[in-house]
């Protein structure tokens, strides 16, 4: 397993997708703040030359925690846990509730 730290700009985004071309990796995934726009992620992933899964933090900055969902990436983490159906009902429920 390696990290590669990659603001959304552009030019650390281009940095990251060079590193990740030379290190050939199974697998890519990228962690955003879930009140990030889908379509500011969709564009960094691009960048870095696609990914294979989002892990989401900050899921409490948000009124809608389930929008990155949209981008059609896949989900894997949510606020470092693993993003099964039931911590995705748990957490829209709560937010539908309020």
């Amino acid at each position: 397993m390696v990290a590669v730290e990659s603001s959304m700009s552009p030019a650390e985004a281009l940095w990251a997708s060079h590193l990740l071309g030379a290190l050939q990796p199974t697998a890519v995934w990228a962690i955003a703040n879930a009140n990030q726009k889908n379509e500011d992620v969709v564009a960094w992933t691009e960048r870095l030359g696609g990914i294979d899964a989002l892990a989401l933090t900050h899921l409490e900055d948000t009124v809608s925690p389930a929008a990155l969902l949209q981008t059609g990436i896949p989900i894997a983490r949510l606020d470092h846990r693993p993003a099964t159906a039931a911590l995705w009902t748990a957490l829209l429920t709560e937010r539908l509730a309020a």
